[in-house]
Order: structure tokens, then C-alpha cells, then sequence
């Protein structure tokens, strides 16, 4: 979109449409911490002790489709036989099951459930704080490939 001080691009957060500058909207694309991008809701910085908080206030979305098995003991998501992300099968499930979670807390909680229920004993699969710290990690790799995005909870 095109205004009269050079372009504008739109980002939604929620139900509401965000105008950025060009220059505005490079800095939200490589996720650089800004107080303005921060003070908008653009940006967020998730630290520990508000890992919880976020998730609770943000949902994951998947953008892409799941693969299956590309790679021993991975997971593709992406488009019909192009991977754009790799991951753990644990997590992959979490990402393309996600939205019929309100909340990204909630989306790992259930997981942890599905596996505790499942038998598996791993405190990574099982704990859903732990769970919630594996989709974090991985958040970068999911935002860059364009396989996920995350956005404020409705």
C-alpha cells in the first residue's frame, strides 16, 4: 500500500490493522527490539519469568501444512514437497494442532496431556512448562521460515 509519505505496510494484531513505515515494518520483520515496535504490541520480548504470561495473552498459527517424516526423526512443515521449517514430532504436532487452542499456554498444556495420557515419560513432552520452553526455542526457526506466526489472543 502507498501513502503519501513513501509506503505503508499493514500488519494485524488481532482484529486490528496496523499501519507500519518501510522502515518500521523492516525493523518488525527482523523482530529488533524497539521501544515504539514494543509500546504498540508489535514486538514482545519473552524472558522466563514471563514465558507463562505470554502464552496465556498470544496464540501460535500454523502458516504452512504438515509434511510428515522428511527426515529420520523429523518433521517437515511447508508446502507440498518444499520443507520450510524441520521439527521434533512432538512440537510439529503442538504447531498444527495449536489453533484449536484459545492461547499458546493452553496448546501446551493440551500436548503435555496428549503425551502424559500417550505413556511417554519425558518431562520435555510431559511438563507443559517445558513443553511451552521447547515451542519458544523453536519460535525463531518457526517465524523465519514463514511456518507459523503468532498473534494476540481474541
Amino acid at each position: 500500500m502507498r501513502h503519501q509519505d513513501g509506503p505503508v505496510h499493514e500488519i494485524r494484531v488481532g482484529a486490528e490493522v496496523v499501519e507500519l513505515s518501510a522502515a518500521e515494518h523492516a525493523a518488525w520483520l527482523r523482530a529488533e527490539p524497539g521501544a515504539a515496535l514494543v509500546e504498540r504490541g508489535l514486538l514482545v520480548e519473552v524472558l522466563p519469568d514471563n514465558a507463562v504470561g505470554f502464552a496465556s495473552r498470544h496464540r501460535l498459527i500454523p502458516l504452512a501444512l504438515g509434511l510428515g517424516t522428511v527426515e529420520p526423526g523429523l518433521v517437515g512443515l511447508g508446502l507440498l514437497h518444499h520443507p520450510l521449517v524441520l521439527l521434533a514430532p512432538a512440537l510439529a504436532d503442538l504447531v498444527q494442532w495449536s489453533p484449536l487452542s484459545p492461547d499458546l499456554w493452553h496448546a501446551c498444556r493440551v500436548s503435555a496431556e496428549a503425551a502424559a495420557g500417550a505413556g511417554i515419560e519425558d518431562p520435555e513432552q510431559i511438563d507443559p512448562r517445558q513443553v511451552l520452553d521447547g515451542v519458544l526455542a523453536a519460535l525463531l526457526t518457526l517465524l523465519g521460515g514463514r511456518a507459523a506466526c503468532v498473534d494476540v489472543r481474541l
